[in-house]
């Protein structure tokens, strides 16, 4: 199911103007959500005795190598990427996403299942009391501001759905 959710993003990328994507994204978060926690929980029987850290957590400003990170963990056997419906539409309604935070409960939803969780979430005292509560350990990604900037730069001009796309041409 979740490669079905990759596909028709790839297409969306594509085809739907950037002054549609927003919408839509909100509007797939949760079925994808639900996609993406059934397949963390449908490996966690044959991978829970593995791991003795169910949930990978990582967390960093956009563009400093998080999504890289995120897939070479979602890369073990058993664990799979997820995204919660709440970041995403967080980031719709404020157009930015590393001031999010986080649901008191995020972490109890991830009972009996392997999950790599990436957000783009600042160092809070509430965000840190959910991951403490929660007993997660982190990974927390920094990357030069300078070099975040130019990549930023660069992936908003090759990013067509991206609403700063028409700005930034140079």
């Amino acid at each position: 199911m979740s490669n079905v959710y990759n596909l028709l993003e790839s297409k969306a990328r594509k085809y739907i103007p950037y002054f549609i994507a927003p919408l839509v994204k909100k509007v797939i978060a949760y079925p994808r959500y639900y996609a993406q926690i059934k397949k963390c929980r449908s490996q966690y029987n044959t991978y829970k005795d593995k791991y003795n850290q169910p949930v990978l957590f990582v967390a960093g400003l956009p563009k400093s190598g998080t999504t890289w990170f995120e897939k070479m963990l979602g890369s073990l056997p058993g664990f799979s990427d997820i995204m919660i419906p709440e970041a995403v539409s967080y980031e719709q309604t404020h157009h930015q996403s590393h001031t999010f935070e986080f649901p008191s409960d995020l972490f109890k939803r991830f009972k009996k299942a392997l999950v790599v969780l990436k957000l783009h979430a600042h160092g809070s005292l509430h965000n840190f009391q959910v991951l403490e509560k929660s007993n997660i350990k982190y990974v927390v990604m920094y990357r030069d501001l300078r070099d975040v900037a130019v990549s930023h730069v660069f992936y908003v001009q090759r990013t067509t759905y991206h609403p700063g796309a028409a700005f930034t041409k140079i």
